[in-house]
This record gives C-alpha cells, structure tokens and sequence, in this order.
C-alpha cells in the first residue's frame, strides 16, 4: 500500500510537493471503504483508495505524477541502467538557474506485509546524494540503511550495514546506483521484499503511451483476471463476446539482435546478463458477436482505438485489485466515456471488488466525476502552476467545502484554483477579407 509521496526538484515541481492517501477524518462523503493499516498504538489509521488530480493543461498534473514514476523505475532499473553512465537522468526544475545545481529528492511511505516503510533517496547529475530506508515494525522506527556524500566524504549508517558483504558494501558506496535497487538485483534477502513492492506491486499508464499487445497478454494469463476483464467488457456492451490469448514464434532475426543487444549492456555493467525475454509472444484477439448470431474474430492490431485503451486500463487494474497493488493513470481516463471511469473508481471504492487494499491515483480534466458522487472530498486534489512556473499541488480539504456543495460548478469557477484563465481570444483572429 502507498501512503504518501513527495518530490522536489523534477521538472516544473520546484519546491517540495506532496500526495497524501491519509483519509480525513469526520468525512460522510461517497459510500467508499476505506482502507485500514492496523496501529501497534491506538486505534487503526485509515487511508483513502482512490486520488483523482485535476488541474489546467501544463499545471504539472503529469509531472508529479512522472516524479513518481522516476522514484519506483529508479529502485526497479538503476543497478542495470545507471552504471557506467557519465550522469544520471537527473531532470531539475530549471526555472531558476540555481536548480540545476541542486539535488532533486524523491521520498515515499509504503506499506509492505503490514510493516511501514519510508524510503528516499536524492540525486544530482554526478550521482547519488543521499538514500535511506526506514521500518515501523511493531511501532518502533528501525533504520535499515542510511548513505550520504558530503564534499567527497562517504557517510553510513542502519542496522543493516555491519552485515553486508564486501560486494555489498562497495554497491553502498557507488552513487551510480541506488542501494535498494542493487540489494533487490542481488537478491539480499533482508531488503528483497521492499524492493519486490516497487518492482511488482506499481504500474504506471500513460496516454502518451502506446498500449502494448504483450504487456496486455501478459496480464491476461490469469484466468481469473481474464474472466473479469471479458465480464466487464460484455456489461460495457462492446459487442465482445469473450478474449482470445495465443503464441506466436519471434523470428530469428529478432532472437538475434536480442542477443546481440545483451551483449553491449553486459559491457556497460561489466557483468554477465541472462535475456529473460521468451522466444514467443503472446497475442490477443477479440471475438465479437455477430447480431445475426455467432461469433467473428479481431486481431488487436486492427481492433478500435477505444477498445485497445480501455483494454490497457482494465488488464492492470483488474490484476492490482487481486493482488493489492497501485495503479497510476495520467489523462488517461480522458480518452473513457465518464461513466465507465465512474465505474472504475467505484470497483476500487468497495472492499467488495477491493479486497486486497488496491489503489488507484489518475489524472483527469473530466469534472463529470466531481459531481456524480464518486468521489471523497479528500479524494479530489488539484496541481495549479503560478506565474513563474512553479507547479503546487494540494486537496480540496484545504478548502472549507460542504458535503452539499456543488463541487464541478466550484471547481469549472475557480474557487478552488487550479483551472485555466483565457483573455479574449477574439483579439488575435484579425484576418482580412
């Protein structure tokens, strides 16, 4: 479970910002079960499972959202990417001339097995500044690993430090890595299952991304989750009568330069590397129904657009809320009709359809949601760019709002910041006749 996460330094977020699944207390919104992380003192915290982020186009709704995706890619891949590079992928802010020198910080707290985690790092161009990770088991804070480079001098400290080997105690001393990404890579039991949450338990969509066929297939393995997908797909009234998953062989020419392209990366991280990757690929096909009767096959590649992205949304989503895993959607919900992003929202509101503590945080300009009842009050949060660039972001709570109010009239009126203001267009269209 993700409980927070905070980013500073990336791109037009400059100054520290933060979102925060902590439920408000005293709330009686939307009719959503709430998610529950058992206290060792007192009574039990509790957490909202969906955050929908509104804000004007450029506002910098996305670029939290890509911090966010910097923070987890970087504990997934930084031990096979990062490595042998000149400079990290760094992306400071940039408005002000001294950002670029400046550190970017990436800091979260997660939920692992019913323990509590807090877990950073930052990072400039010329490598790691600082990394750490925090437990809570029992209540009590226990510091796993804290590393630090001040002016060339390496500092270290946690309790798991004294027990490293030395090939692990020289990765605590590369800032062309992070820590936990390395431990993860390596497989150190202690810190595997931290890691194991970033690498299995997050996905990120973007509708800049173009669905991929074998990423869907992949999903869709589950028979379970398959199941549900085509149950969801047949009350969407698609005309989809059910999914078909196939193989098909990868030509010898791809295997090739697969191989080929493992050897260059063993170079760069001076270490022999396995391809994982399988000499098939899955595919999916569509089997519609005819209204004369029976049945017609489509193959993904020629499927509708809308179809495909509903598809790329429903596959991972249906597998986080079996497994109890984080699902992040930026604009994407744009490209849906509102009432299947109601629908959505509501499967992960319901510890009916929600039973594992899945979550879900998106992006979204559609204000239908903000009326329809969908949504907490606490759920609705907002990124609002000032007038030198700077991105914010903040909840609603912020703001004294009844349960009774008019929420989408609120927002579309800037009561609540965070939308466009427009000059009179009219003043630039001077064509002659």
């Amino acid at each position: 479970m993700l409980l927070r996460f905070g980013i500073e330094n990336h791109k037009s977020i400059c100054d520290y910002q933060e979102v925060n699944f902590a439920a408000s207390t005293g709330l009686k919104d939307a009719d959503v079960d709430l998610l529950q992380l058992p206290s060792q003192r007192g009574p039990s915290k509790l957490f909202i499972p969906v955050i929908a982020l509104y804000g004007a186009n450029a506002a910098g709704k996305s670029n939290m959202i890509d911090g966010f995706k910097f923070l987890f890619r970087s504990v997934r891949t930084s031990y096979v990417r990062w490595r042998g590079n000149n400079h990290l992928p760094q992306t400071s802010c940039n408005i002000d001339d001294a950002d670029s020198e400046r550190e970017s910080l990436y800091d979260c707290d997660i939920v692992v097995d019913d323990v509590r985690y807090t877990y950073g790092f930052a990072l400039r161009r010329d490598g790691v500044t600082r990394e750490w990770l925090h437990g809570y088991p029992l209540g009590a804070r226990r510091s796993y690993f804290e590393r630090e480079f001040v002016d060339g001098v390496f500092l270290q400290s946690g309790q798991l430090v004294k027990t490293l080997d030395a090939s692990l105690q020289k990765l605590l001393k590369d800032r062309r890595t992070l820590f936990l990404s390395a431990a993860g890579h390596l497989e150190f039991e202690p810190l595997l299952h931290v890691f194991r949450f970033f690498k299995e338990r997050i996905s990120v969509i973007s509708a800049s991304d173009e669905p991929r066929e074998t990423n869907i297939a992949g999903d869709l393995t589950d028979s379970a989750v398959k199941s549900v997908v085509e149950e969801f797909l047949r009350k969407a009234d698609f005309g989809i009568s059910h999914l078909q998953i196939e193989s098909e062989k990868i030509g010898a020419k791809q295997i090739d330069f697969r191989n080929k392209l493992f050897k260059i990366l063993e170079e760069v991280v001076e270490e022999s590397l396995t391809p994982t990757a399988a000499d098939e690929n899955r595919i999916v096909k569509f089997v519609h129904r005819r209204p004369t009767g029976g049945t017609f096959v489509v193959r993904y590649s020629d499927e509708s657009s809308g179809t495909k992205h509903l598809l790329a949304l429903l596959s991972p989503i249906i597998a986080a809320l079996k497994t109890g895993a984080v699902v992040v959607l930026d604009e994407i919900t744009t490209t849906l009709h509102t009432n299947l992003s109601r629908e959505l929202v509501k499967l992960f509101s319901s510890k009916k359809t929600n039973p594992n503590n899945a979550q879900l945080l998106f992006s979204t300009h559609d204000t239908n949601l903000l009326a329809c009842g969908a949504l907490r009050r606490d759920e609705i949060w907002f990124a609002e760019k000032s007038p030198n660039g700077k991105t914010t972001i903040y909840p609603l709570t912020d703001f004294t709002v009844r349960k009774s109010e008019n929420i989408e009239k609120g927002y579309l009126q800037g009561r609540y910041g965070a939308v466009p203001f427009f000059g009179d267009f009219s003043t630039i269209l001077k064509f002659e006749g």
